[in-house]
């Protein structure tokens, strides 16, 4: 499989629009201002993700054509009764979902795609797992969710967990096996799978009262709260309210912190030439989760920096999901 120049790249934890956001601003903690609508800074932070989630569907499109024949495809369907309306594209909350040819009920895997908790979209990635899976017997479901800009903490977080609840919940309709749900994600989707994939099955989020069945972290983080050699701590205000570093909430979306019984086997994989996301961060979280007495394991790749659209990684990936769902 070829590596893909996916979407994520644009906005990788140490580059483009979040360089941009810490380069103009004197106190990294505190952050850049929101752009306004009708503002040069508003329409600076639109138009390139118009671009990119323009190209991103007219990939979308051919990789749908390149899926096994009876391939049953539900594209842009909302998990919430009045989805928000977002100007900021890729920002919402709906999912696409490939679902192989017959009956099942199919296992399902959610994915939860990257972009530094900020950009990216739902749409090629999605589909291009949907065609490496499909074939395996998997449902594969791709989610978007809302950026910062329009829902602040705990939305993200929040919508994932809705976007899964809504699956189960119409598993007969798609013809999914609600009781057999992977989460996988990557980067900042990687962080964000993680909390949503220790957290289902806990209290500290609506709807969340069923665990998945299994859990990937590509690339992610596992605690925000420490400072690293790469970024400080507070180094992504965005996520936070009023886009002011705030260790309460970081401390509520750093997945070592949420840990609870009942957590699902994990795999964490990642490169140890990441420069986005240093190797402290897996190792904090299989370390945390080992202590815990739970299953979790840690692949490293020497050779990999922080994208991981590699064949042996998915390789991995999909010898995990086939075991445990």
């Amino acid at each position: 499989m070829k590596p893909p120049v996916h979407h994520l790249l644009s906005f990788l934890l140490a580059g483009g629009l979040v360089s941009t956001v810490l380069a103009q601003s004197p106190n990294p903690l505190r952050g850049a201002p929101r752009p306004r609508e009708g503002t040069p800074a508003w329409t600076k932070f639109v138009e390139p993700r118009q671009k990119q989630v323009a190209a991103c569907l007219v990939e979308k499109k051919k990789l749908i054509a390149q899926l096994p024949g009876g391939t049953v495809t539900a594209l842009d369907v909302p998990y919430v009764d009045r989805p928000f309306q977002s100007k900021i594209p890729g920002s919402g909350q709906a999912f696409d979902l490939y679902v192989p040819k017959g009956e099942g009920p199919f296992p399902l895997i959610v994915y939860i795609h990257g972009g530094a908790w900020n950009g990216g979209n739902k749409e090629k990635n999605g589909a291009l797992l949907a065609n490496e899976w499909i074939s395996e017997g998997f449902a594969v479901a791709s989610l978007s969710y809302r950026f910062p800009f329009d829902a602040p903490f705990p939305g993200m977080f929040q919508d994932c967990i809705d976007g899964i609840d809504f699956l189960r919940k119409h598993a007969a309709q798609y013809h999914l096996n609600p009781g057999k749900v992977g989460v996988c994600g990557e980067s900042a989707g990687g962080h964000t799978a993680a909390l949503v994939g220790i957290a289902m099955g806990g209290s500290n989020y609506q709807h969340c009262e069923k665990p998945v069945q299994a859990l990937v972290v590509w690339c992610g983080y596992g605690d925000v709260t420490i400072e690293t050699t790469v970024h400080p701590t507070g180094g992504y205000p965005w996520i936070y309210p009023n886009d002011t570093y705030d260790p309460e909430i970081a401390k509520k979306i750093s997945p070592i912190y949420q840990i609870h019984p009942g957590i699902p086997p994990v795999l964490v994989q990642h490169g140890e030439k990441d420069q986005a996301v240093p190797l402290v961060q897996p190792r904090l979280l299989v370390d945390a989760l080992k202590r815990g007495g739970y299953e979790a394991n840690l692949i490293l790749y020497p050779n990999y920096d922080h994208n991981l659209w590699k064949p042996d990684v998915h390789a991995a990936t999909l010898a995990f999901f086939k075991k445990h769902l």
